[in-house]
């Protein structure tokens, strides 16, 4: 296939947030080879105010997969609105059963990881490496069109966003999310403490997250009152990433505010316990890096888990706050 002649793709992605936010690089590569093709997009209702923020994506679809679009028929139902679009080309980057309906039904040229559910159904199926980075994963579904038949991971350039650039008030900005849906890939409240103290005389430090986050972040104000804003739970994504992208670095867990960064450029500090960058979701900002402690015991998980398997959490317990401070400071020093 030839890209350039290509009319209409449809990108499906319904997996954590994080994945969905990386698929943006995906987006902006297309839109780089051929600008005239109409990019719709596919995923779920959180993660569409991430991806309507980018000016490379045409059209943003809400899949409902828990409620609306949970039964096979609703799933139909959606595949034969889609078909309605005049999608020349579906490309899915999710492996879920709900997802092969959708090869089934879908009468576009379908393009899919090799291991996804159903996905004999798709006329070209590329192989999954688990220990590819998730943008060049992504990127290598696009092998299918003559303009790739290599993928560089170190050419590729980053999303165009509909954000509101502040002045370099901001620079002066540390944003810190303590958070993680798993808890074990949560550092220690007290090691966030550390390094607040730390920097808060020189940086306005900002405290990021999701409601479901705020008693983490109460421990932590506990532990260091008034030197720092307390943002968990207040801002929308798109005011997240804003913070974000005029901030002069974040400091994460193996989490989404991750990838926000990224898309946004701003440099990371990732922090790794039970999971680990190999799996492809390290940050990717410029003059970005990650820390963890590489115990025998971890990684243990893909994802994470809500506890340790081996009862102890040293990976995080036991990873003191001075190695994170020496390395935001190390990164901070570095030039963007």
């Amino acid at each position: 296939m030839k890209l350039a002649n290509v009319k209409h793709i449809a990108i499906f992605n319904t997996a954590f947030l994080g994945d969905i936010t990386l698929s943006l690089f995906l987006c902006k590569k297309i839109k780089d080879i051929s600008p005239n093709t109409r990019i719709t997009f596919i995923t779920t209702k959180e993660a569409s105010t991430i991806i309507d923020l980018s000016e490379n994506v045409d059209n943003v679809l809400v899949f409902d997969k828990r409620n609306q679009h949970k039964k096979i028929s609703k799933v139909m139902q959606f595949a034969k609105e889609l078909n309605n679009l005049n999608i020349d080309c579906f490309i899915s980057t999710h492996k879920s059963f709900r997802s092969g309906l959708l090869l089934y039904a879908i009468k576009a040229t379908k393009i899919c990881f090799n291991d996804a559910n159903l996905s004999a159904f798709a006329q070209y199926r590329v192989p999954y490496r688990l220990y590819l980075h998730e943008v060049k994963r992504q990127l290598s579904l696009l092998l299918p069109f003559s303009e790739f038949q290599e993928i560089d991971f170190d050419n590729y350039n980053f999303p165009n966003l509909k954000l509101n650039a502040e002045s370099n008030k901001l620079k002066q900005t540390i944003c810190i999310a303590p958070g993680s849906v798993w808890k074990t890939k949560r550092w220690t409240a007290s090691g966030f403490a550390i390094v607040i103290d730390y920097f808060a005389p020189n940086y306005r430090i900002c405290l990021i997250g999701g409601k479901d986050e705020s008693v983490l972040s109460n421990d932590i104000e506990n532990l260091t009152k008034d030197k720092f804003e307390n943002l968990v739970g207040q801002l929308s994504f798109k005011e997240t990433i804003e913070l974000i992208s005029n901030s002069s670095m974040m400091l994460s867990n193996d989490s989404a505010p991750t990838h926000f960064a990224s898309i946004t450029n701003t440099k990371t500090l990732t922090i790794y316990g039970p999971t680990s960058p190999k799996f492809g979701f390290a940050p990717i900002a410029n003059n970005s890096s990650t820390i963890s402690l590489n115990l025998p015991c971890s990684p243990c998980h893909h994802h994470g888990l809500n506890t340790c398997p081996i009862k102890h959490h040293n990976c995080m317990e036991k990873l003191q706050a001075a190695e994170v401070i020496a390395k935001m400071e190390q990164l901070l020093l570095q030039q963007t």
